[in-house]
């Protein structure tokens, strides 16, 4: 599972916040030829971010017919959310850091795949299997500019 080196982070509880906005840095393909990206804001959890790696890694294992392909993970679980117990007083702190999420943007990349064989019917297949697992709309994009 995905999770950050608390011993190098400077403060350990964050305030939960809103996201808003488009993003603007992590909207476009650095790595690969084709990219899924988010249309609304949300929390992701190590867990959806896992969850999606293994569906995409199984289903692009059958589709590059044992050639290599690579996919780039492009969020990571950064932000600690912290809880009290259920029956816990009032008062002595803010609570241990109970899981650690992701904020993603509108337009942030989730993923970037490289993949030999991989052509836009089985590109958009593809995102019709990893829409179910997230609860936001999934975005399909290629190295030259067109969505998916």
């Amino acid at each position: 599972m995905l999770r950050p080196n608390t011993t190098k982070v400077k403060f350990l509880k964050f305030k939960k916040g809103r996201i808003k906005g488009f993003e603007t840095r992590g909207d476009h393909l650095s790595f690969g030829l084709y990219g899924i990206k988010t249309t609304n804001t949300f929390r992701m959890t190590p867990e959806q971010i896992e969850t999606g790696r293994i569906l995409l890694v199984k289903e692009l294992r059958t589709i590059a017919k044992g050639l290599k392909f690579k996919i780039w993970i492009r969020v990571f679980p950064h932000i600690g959310l912290s809880s009290k117990p259920k029956e816990a007083r009032m008062g002595k702190g803010k609570g241990k850091i109970n899981k650690y999420i992701a904020r993603v943007k509108a337009g942030q990349l989730l993923y970037e795949i490289d993949c030999p064989n991989l052509n836009n019917i089985s590109f958009k297949n593809l995102i019709r299997l990893l829409k179910p697992k997230f609860p936001i709309n999934l975005l399909g994009i290629s190295r030259n500019f067109e969505k998916i």
